[in-house]
């Protein structure tokens, strides 16, 4: 999941940016939490290695929280950015999509590191 990460950071970041550019910066900034759940997931690889290393906690297990982490974060930057938008049906919409796609990526992500185990 190495790779879809990194894809999904790289048309997120393109996004993210294009919008900036246009003069949509606010929405633009709303957009970067989305950027925290696989960026955790890529941080959690050389955490994990070295928490492994001197620590008895599994690689598996660290890479977990470290993700859990990112959809905790990504989640709190959503409701404190809920309040750029006028209407209260936007902020709605808004918390809905952007941290439906962190929880089905989370998820996913998850699910993607539970398999090996079985």
């Amino acid at each position: 999941m190495t790779v879809e990460c990194v894809a999904i950071l790289a048309v997120l970041g393109i996004f993210t940016f294009s919008l900036a550019r246009s003069g949509r910066r606010t929405t633009a900034l709303a957009l970067l939490p989305l950027l925290l759940v696989p960026l955790a997931f890529l941080a959690g690889m050389p955490l994990a290695a070295t928490l492994a290393s001197v620590t008895d906690i599994p690689r598996g297990t660290v890479r977990a929280c470290v993700t859990l982490a990112g959809l905790v974060a990504a989640c709190v930057l959503f409701g404190m950015l809920c309040g750029n938008f006028r209407s209260s049906r936007t902020r709605r919409l808004y918390l809905i999509m952007c941290g439906g796609f962190s929880a089905i990526l989370t998820v996913i992500l998850l699910f993607n590191l539970m398999t090996p185990l079985n």
